[in-house]
């Protein structure tokens, strides 16, 4: 059993009844295979984690047809896209995780490192950890926008991560 998110992840009975049904099951079906709700939650992390490496996965073998610009540009919008798709998930990857949910993390470094070998392992893990806080941190205010202004946000979070990203990682390196 995979080690459990520190109280990170709150599930009200109402949320987990809503979710049952709409999954077609029942609270007892779902204790046939779990012990408590921090094991679905951490199940559900770890799927979605999996599920997201891969992904950045493509975009790494993908990456090196591509120009430094259109590769960020691409990263970028994977990033993004992760945080409106799944924000509180975004949320969780920043705090101390099971190896499997931190993999993503070491899968941008990766990522980064791949336009960039002269970066360390340590600033690459440093520029991920940036992309993260940077998108959870926007996420909120993406999310309390009004409808005509949730894209410029995005524009906004877009410019900014685009910015770091060559200025920090794919030119100097230090």
């Amino acid at each position: 059993m995979p080690s459990r998110p520190s109280g990170l992840v709150r599930v009200t009975p109402q949320q987990e009844r809503s979710a049952l049904r709409l999954a077609g099951s029942s609270i007892g079906a779902l204790y046939n295979y779990f012990p408590d709700k921090q094991s679905v939650a951490t199940t559900l992390l770890i799927q979605f984690a999996e599920e997201e490496r891969a992904r950045l996965q493509i975009l790494l073998a993908e990456s090196k047809h591509m120009s430094d610009a259109r590769f960020v540009e691409t990263f970028v919008n994977r990033m993004v896209d992760l945080g409106r798709e799944r924000p509180a998930w975004l949320r969780l990857l920043a705090e101390p995780m099971p190896f499997r949910i931190d993999s993503v993390r070491r899968t941008i470094a990766e990522a980064v490192r791949s336009r960039n070998p002269s970066l360390s392992q340590k600033r690459a893990m440093v520029a991920a950890n940036v992309v993260v806080y940077s998108i959870k941190g926007i996420m909120p205010l993406y999310q309390e926008a009004p409808a005509e202004s949730k894209e410029l946000v995005l524009v906004e979070l877009r410019k900014m991560l685009t910015t770091y990203i060559v200025r920090n990682t794919l030119r100097d390196g230090k």
